[in-house]
């Protein structure tokens, strides 16, 4: 079931402190509205009442799709330490199906499961996934479009907004909290990297983390 709880929020533009109800549990099959809203990127997005400055709320969470077969633990932004993310949620994750009934068994094989850090992240998985699209070519191709820029591949921030057809995709840029704009992959490079997934970028391959920006830290 999906879990709300209340958490105390300091505005960072005026310091004032709101309490906030956030989902620690997102079981999307119960929550179609909320699902919209993460396409969108409302999702627990809050607007302070004294000074009106608008903040994206961060926290905790595991985003489950039992219906698509999605199960997507959630963390915030920039950690300091992903690989021990990784080790924490693959605990929860055996004792919740690998290691539970049968029952819990059966339906944790069917599960593909990914660790994102921060709403964008958890965004950017749906988006993609909604759009019939492997992650890890899209974070190959992320990788390769930097290159062909003569940047390192944690240089920038690239985070699937949108597609467009014929499966073009459009990729927000930023570092930090700046944006320096958009880039659009087409769907031909994103065909040309489907025949060889991984070739040159093995560390997304697959397993928890499938996130250029993450990985190469």
């Amino acid at each position: 079931m999906s879990t709300w709880v209340h958490r105390e929020v300091e505005c960072p533009g005026c310091g004032r402190v709101n309490s906030e109800a956030v989902l620690k549990g997102i079981h999307i099959s119960n929550l179609p509205t909320v699902r919209e809203d993460i396409v969108a990127g409302r999702f627990q997005r809050t607007t302070c009442a004294d000074c009106g400055f608008e903040a994206q709320l961060e926290r905790t969470s595991v985003y489950t799709d039992f219906d698509k077969g999605q199960y997507i633990a959630v963390e915030p932004p920039d950690p300091s330490d992903w690989r021990e993310a990784v080790a924490r949620h693959q605990q929860i994750f055996d004792r919740c199906f690998t290691m539970g009934p049968p029952i819990a068994e059966e339906l944790g094989r069917g599960l593909r499961h990914r660790l994102v850090f921060g709403v964008a992240a958890l965004r950017e998985k749906v988006i993609c996934w909604d759009a019939g699209l492997d992650d890890r070519v899209l974070e190959s191709c992320k990788a390769d479009w930097l290159e062909s820029e003569g940047k390192s591949a944690g240089a920038e921030e690239l985070r699937l907004v949108g597609v467009l057809p014929p499966g073009h995709c459009i990729l927000r840029r930023t570092v930090g909290m700046e944006l320096l704009g958009h880039t659009t992959l087409l769907a031909k490079d994103y065909e040309a990297r489907l025949s060889g997934t991984g070739s040159q970028h093995p560390q997304l391959l697959g397993g928890w983390v499938v996130d250029l920006w993450i990985s190469s830290r």
